[in-house]
């Protein structure tokens, strides 16, 4: 699994790779090892 965040248009590629979106909400800031999560799972993505 990687993390994609922050500013910049390289970042693209690795979302393009992604096979689910995590949802997090806007103020979160940290979350504990663990910790529950809604995920997004891309239908077709590329494994």
């Amino acid at each position: 699994m990687s993390q994609v965040g922050g500013p910049g248009s390289h970042l693209v590629a690795h979302l393009a790779r992604a096979n689910c979106l995590v949802v997090v909400p806007q103020d979160v800031t940290e979350l504990p090892a663990g910790a529950e999560v809604d995920v997004v799972l891309i239908e077709g993505a590329l494994q």
